[in-house]
C-alpha cells in the first residue's frame, strides 16, 4: 500500500526542497476545515438581517499518526531491527522549526520561517500548508527507556507562497477604497441607498456608478458598489 508523505514545498529555497517524512502507518482518516467569515447586519424592513462577505479564513487539517519500532513494514529481512521512531518524531518536530531545525544563514528570506509543507497520498495532495502544532505522546518503551512506540496529533494551516502573491499595483494608479453591498431577495435600490447613506435619493448615484442599465431591477446575489458620499 503507499504510504502517506509530507514534504517541503519544492518553493521553499535552499536544499531542503523536496525533502519528505514519510508515515509509517497511513492515517485512518483525514478532516479538513475550512470557514468563512459572515456579518450579519438588522435592517428595518426585515426579520432577518443583511449579510455581508467578510472573507475566508485558512483551511486547516489534522493529522493522527501512530509509530511502532516493531513493525515489520516492507521489510525483507525474518527479523529487521527495530526502527528507530526517535528519528521520525524529531523529522516530524523539524517542520514547525524555522531551516528544519538546521543553524543555516538567513542567504534567502524564505528560510527566516519554517517551511510550508505539502501532503501527499495516492491520488490526494493538499493545499500548501504550515505546521502550527504537534503534540507527541510516547506509550512504550523498552528496558532501557528507549521509546518504542508513539503518537502524534499535527495541526496544518493552509499558507500561500510570497509567489503566489498577486503583483503590487502601480503606485501612480491609485484608486479610492470602495464598499461593496449584496443584493438579496426583495432588495431595491432606494432602499438599499436608504440603508447604506440614510437617504434613499442617493439610489442614482448608486445606479451611476454600477451601470445599471435598469436599477430597479437588481438580481439576488448582485454585488453593487457603494460609491462614497461627498
Amino acid at each position: 500500500m503507499e504510504k502517506a508523505k509530507l514534504y517541503i514545498d519544492y518553493l521553499y529555497v535552499g536544499a531542503l526542497a523536496g525533502f519528505s517524512v514519510e508515515c509509517q502507518f497511513n492515517p485512518s482518516e483525514l478532516t479538513v476545515t475550512r470557514s468563512t467569515n459572515w456579518e450579519g447586519k438588522p435592517v428595518p424592513e426585515r426579520d432577518f438581517p443583511r449579510t455581508e462577505f467578510k472573507g475566508g479564513n485558512a483551511a486547516t487539517y489534522t493529522l493522527n499518526l501512530f509509530f511502532d519500532a516493531y513493525a515489520t513494514d516492507d521489510y525483507k529481512t525474518t527479523k529487521p531491527s527495530p526502527r528507530n521512531i526517535r528519528k521520525d518524531i524529531n523529522n516530524l518536530m523539524a517542520m514547525g522549526l524555522r531551516t528544519y531545525g538546521y543553524s543555516v544563514p538567513l542567504s534567502y528570506p524564505y528560510l527566516g520561517e519554517p517551511p510550508s509543507i505539502i501532503f501527499v497520498w495516492g491520488g490526494v495532495k493538499l493545499f500548501r500548508a504550515v505546521m502550527t502544532s504537534i503534540s507527541v505522546t510516547y506509550t512504550m518503551f523498552d528496558d532501557k527507556g528507549i521509546p518504542i512506540r508513539a503518537t502524534a496529533n499535527c495541526t496544518f494551516m493552509e499558507q500561500s507562497h510570497p509567489l503566489d502573491s498577486l503583483p503590487p499595483q502601480n503606485p501612480t494608479t491609485r484608486t479610492e477604497s470602495r464598499q461593496t453591498v449584496r443584493v438579496t431577495q426583495g432588495d431595491r435600490i432606494d432602499l438599499i441607498a436608504n440603508n447604506y447613506y440614510g437617504d434613499s435619493r442617493m439610489w442614482r448615484k448608486v445606479a451611476n456608478a454600477n451601470d445599471l442599465d435598469d436599477p430597479f431591477n437588481l438580481r439576488p446575489g448582485q454585488l453593487l458598489v457603494m460609491p462614497p458620499e461627498e
